[in-house]
């Protein structure tokens, strides 16, 4: 964007002694699109219309709930929201911060290039059904390590199969096969970012189950929503101890942002967030409401520890069976494809393992898995006979 001159008049009625935002709509690197309030506390619409060398420029127009509303639900057109009054204001930031005069002008007379696209909205992409983006002042796109990208990828996708356990269980599904189960947060990445670190996730692969998936990904939806807006919220209300709340506490507990390191706040949008025009936030302190809250909740009686040999394993269907130094069966288990590595090596080595599994489908789901040392397979095996 540049700076542009445009046929204007002055407007010393209108007062503005700052740009800070009441509500950012829609961002990059600095709000772009935001409600302000005036001197004597009018609404305005905010729009960046133009920049260079430091100077930012900015367009006004008078607002209302309504507007915003109409703007955040898709229903109204970028454009037509800036221009549909037939008045507006001009207003720049110089480099140091100092902001001009308001000037008045005839929006319909502005550059093309200084307004949205016609028919362009204020939208999430209908595509994407989780963006997560991890923020902090020393991520960038020059300098992001691997274990942000990790935990980028585990929190969306740890934080979807907990909600997708929930709501087999309430569509009684259980007994739906792993695969099934997996497809719901194995999801495909559609879409990298680098301002600090993006990733979004697309909807499952293709089944013929289309009502039951829609059925399933708007419980998944439903469950998020409730999390995020008490995660978010101002007063720090206590959670019900339910099933259903124990997994949103448990899904947001993987895209929360670590108390210390790196990673200072996590944006979370999609469709899964509901249909909002941008992101929600998730801060340090929501990392400790939610901590708190996972505190007063029992172990999940679903999650089982099991120690044992890796016998009968099925590279194609993904899963095993796993037994004790007895060769009794202990459970049959599926793995998705992140885990492959460490199940064949345990398999072909006839090392000990310590497994966690998830007791919701059938086969049992890997949560994770340790390799013991083959000198302590040698002691339980003399200790056995």
């Amino acid at each position: 964007m540049t700076i542009w001159q445009i046929e204007s008049t002055p407007a010393p009625w209108l007062r503005i002694s700052s740009l800070k935002p009441s509500q950012v709509l829609d961002e990059y690197d600095e709000p772009t699109l935001f409600t302000l309030r005036s001197t004597d506390d009018q609404l305005l619409l905010a729009y960046q219309c133009g920049q260079d060398r430091g100077i930012s420029r900015y367009l006004l127009v008078p607002a209302d709930e309504r507007l915003v509303a109409q703007i955040e639900s898709n229903r109204l057109p970028l454009r037509d929201a800036l221009v549909g009054g037939g008045w507006a204001w001009l207003i720049d930031r110089l480099a140091g911060g100092t902001l001009t005069e308001p000037v008045a002008i005839d929006p319909s007379k502005l550059p093309a290039t200084a307004l949205p696209k016609s028919g362009t909205t204020l939208s999430i992409d209908l595509g994407v059904l989780l963006r997560v983006r991890l923020i902090g002042k020393n991520l960038d796109a020059h300098r992001i390590p691997a274990s942000v990208v990790r935990r980028a990828l585990d929190g969306a996708t740890g934080a979807i199969r907990a909600l997708s356990a929930y709501a087999l269980e309430l569509d009684q599904l259980s007994g739906r096969p792993a695969d099934e189960f997996r497809r719901f947060y194995d999801l495909p990445a559609v879409g990298f970012g680098f301002r600090s670190f993006e990733i979004a996730f697309g909807e499952p692969s293709t089944s013929e189950r289309l009502f039951d998936d829609q059925t399933m990904i708007e419980k998944i939806s439903e469950a998020l929503q409730k999390g995020l807006t008490w995660a978010t919220d101002k007063e720090d209300a206590s959670v019900p101890h339910s099933p259903e709340w124990r997994s949103i506490v448990e899904a947001l507990s993987k895209l929360t942002p670590p108390i210390k390191g790196v990673i200072e706040s996590v944006e979370v949008s999609g469709r899964l967030t509901g249909r909002r025009a941008r992101a929600i936030q998730l801060t340090r302190r929501s990392a400790e409401r939610v901590a708190n809250a996972r505190k007063t909740f029992v172990p999940d009686s679903r999650a089982k520890a099991y120690e044992g040999f890796i016998r009968e394993l099925d590279k194609d269907k993904k899963k095993f069976i796993l037994r004790d130094a007895k060769a009794n069966d202990l459970c049959v288990v599926g793995f998705a494809e992140e885990q492959f590595e460490d199940v064949s090596l345990a398999f072909d080595t006839d090392q000990l393992v310590n497994i966690v599994v998830y007791e919701t489908v059938a086969p049992h789901e890997l949560t994770s898995i340790t390799l013991r040392s083959t000198q302590h397979r040698a002691e339980l095996g003399s200790s056995s006979e």
